[in-house]
């Protein structure tokens, strides 16, 4: 009598769970990457006729990030801190088990790669967090003008830049009050537009750091040489505790860490790109409005981390996830080395042969429905 001989099944990504690795990568980027609740997605399967409750779809991201995190995660952070130059900022979440505001920290390394972007979880907003993640960082840390960077700003390893733009946006705002265009504040706001038009020219051009740092001591030290007398005489002649007293008083008290970026061609005039790293997640917040607890809340950090570096380094996010959720187990054998697929180091062609199977396989099985 003849034998059916069948392949062994292949090993989900996770034990005693249905979900194979595309349907988790698909909960996983709707949420993560374009904000959408479980418990949306969640009616989305419904109206299909598949019955998946948010809990089970919030346990499947969990687990998922269980299996990765303990081999992805530190290399993860190592690559980022090795790097000689980060931005650094912040955002409230809101904890819900510990009812009480959390804080998502995000740090930029642009140079690792195409740039790793991390967030890191914590439940308060002590200057104790950056200084334990950046314990043993040595380099150039950009900020705004929070004061619970002012230890890592102390330390002789660690140069210390600051933002233009958060300065910028206080005169605008007085602008906007006063509805002066002719005033203090709307001067400011055009003196400072050749430094800006000269940071746009220089990416355009995409000139080195060595180019950036002899135009900024050509071009733009000029102007700032007169700005900085200009803004002191300026605050004699207005009410300290207006809008626009804050905005020059703050302007003058940064002024060392703001203008720090023409001794560095390798740091940039404000923050913006760790602004733009965060907007997404800050606009995300309004669907899925808090985290569960501190565990939670560093999962999502994590999905958050991959998400945003895949596409820093040009990545398409979905495929890069499905490629290392179909790769769980051979990640936790450690046949494969985390250090090799990070979102920077990840050879593309690698994840180009995979999607290609995975498009046979979904036309396979089409074809034969």
């Amino acid at each position: 009598m003849p034998k059916v001989i069948t392949a062994p099944k292949p090993k989900a990504p996770l034990p005693k769970a249905l979900a194979g690795s595309s349907l988790l990568t698909d909960v996983i980027i709707n949420k993560y990457q374009y904000h959408c609740p479980l418990y949306r997605q969640s009616k989305i399967f419904a109206s299909y006729g598949a019955q998946l409750p948010d809990n089970t779809l919030g346990n499947w991201t969990l687990q998922t990030a269980n299996q990765l995190m303990p081999y992805l995660l530190e290399p993860l952070w190592q690559a980022a801190l090795s790097s000689p130059y980060l931005q650094i900022d912040e955002t409230p979440v809101t904890i819900q088990t510990e009812n009480k505001k959390g804080y998502l920290w995000a740090y930029l390394a642009p140079y690792a790669g195409q740039g790793l972007v991390l967030f890191d979880l914590s439940l308060t907003r002590s200057s104790s967090v950056p200084e334990t993640r950046l314990s043993h960082f040595k380099g150039i840390i950009q900020t705004d003008g929070y004061g619970g960077y002012n230890n890592l700003r102390k330390r002789p390893d660690i140069t210390s830049c600051g933002c233009l733009t958060h300065s910028r946006r206080k005169f605008v705002e007085v602008v906007k009050i006063t509805q002066d265009k002719h005033g203090i504040a709307a001067e400011f706001i055009e003196r400072v537009k050749p430094l800006y038009a000269l940071e746009a020219r220089m990416r355009q051009l995409q000139l080195n750091h060595h180019s950036r740092k002899r135009l900024r001591q050509k071009q733009a030290w000029p102007i700032i040489k007169i700005l900085f007398p200009w803004l002191k005489k300026q605050f004699t002649q207005v009410l300290p505790k207006s809008k626009l007293g804050q905005a020059i008083y703050y302007t003058l008290n940064q002024w060392p860490s703001i203008t720090a970026y023409l001794r560095h061609g390798m740091a940039e005039i404000d923050t913006n790109f760790i602004e733009n790293e965060i907007r997404p997640v800050a606009l995300g917040r309004k669907n899925w409005l808090i985290m569960n607890n501190k565990n939670s809340g560093g999962v999502h950090a994590f999905w958050f981390s991959l998400i945003a570096s895949a596409l820093k380094n040009q990545l398409n996010p979905r495929i890069y996830i499905h490629f290392l959720i179909a790769h769980i187990h051979e990640i936790r054998k450690k046949e494969i080395k985390p250090e090799k697929i990070l979102p920077h180091t990840i050879n593309k062609a690698l994840l180009q042969e995979f999607s290609n199977k995975q498009d046979e396989l979904a036309k396979k099985i089409f074809d034969s429905s």
